[in-house]
């Protein structure tokens, strides 16, 4: 839910993961489920605030690599951030690593 004291970005981020909520239509109610799909929820929504170009800039502009930094340079918060690097898949990696010469660093 969004709520009035949230900044921009979190509010940013709170309305892409419940839009994937609507599309989605999932509403589980045993825990070990719900857990499964917030997950899921909340990497998709990271999917689409966070293209992967838009990632490589972000690295490549915060020599600080601190999440903090990097989700402020992405406009998202720093939760979305750390659910769209932790589900980067291999391809994903190497494009990483290609883009920033073996260099990148991930400080969570």
């Amino acid at each position: 839910m969004i709520d009035r004291d949230q900044l921009q970005v979190e509010r940013r981020s709170t309305v892409a993961h419940e839009l994937v909520h609507d599309e989605r239509r999932v509403y589980p109610t045993e825990p070990a489920l719900r857990i499964r799909e917030e997950t899921l929820v909340e990497r998709t929504a990271a999917r689409r605030l966070i293209e992967l170009p838009d990632l490589v800039d972000a690295l490549r502009a915060c020599s600080s690599r601190h999440a903090s930094d990097v989700a402020d340079h992405l406009w998202v918060d720093r939760p979305m951030l750390e659910a769209r690097m932790e589900s980067l898949d291999p391809v994903e990696v190497a494009e990483l690593e290609h883009h920033l010469e073996d260099q990148w660093l991930w400080i969570p």
